[in-house]
């Protein structure tokens, strides 16, 4: 994902898991927003609203 793109909120039917491996992603999920770095994974359930934000690298 390019820096300082956001992908669309959104659900799906299945379970997602995302693997950052450089810079980091700003996760909304329910509700929540959470950073993930590089070198970690992260697990979403199905049928949450989520978003996607790859803020700029600094």
């Amino acid at each position: 994902m390019a820096a300082d793109a956001t992908g669309p909120e959104h659900s799906i039917s299945r379970e997602q898991v995302w693997t950052v491996t450089a810079g980091a992603l700003e996760v909304t999920c329910d509700g929540r927003t959470e950073k993930v770095s590089a070198r970690q994974s992260l697990i979403q359930p199905p049928a949450l609203v989520r978003r996607i934000h790859a803020p700029w690298a600094r």
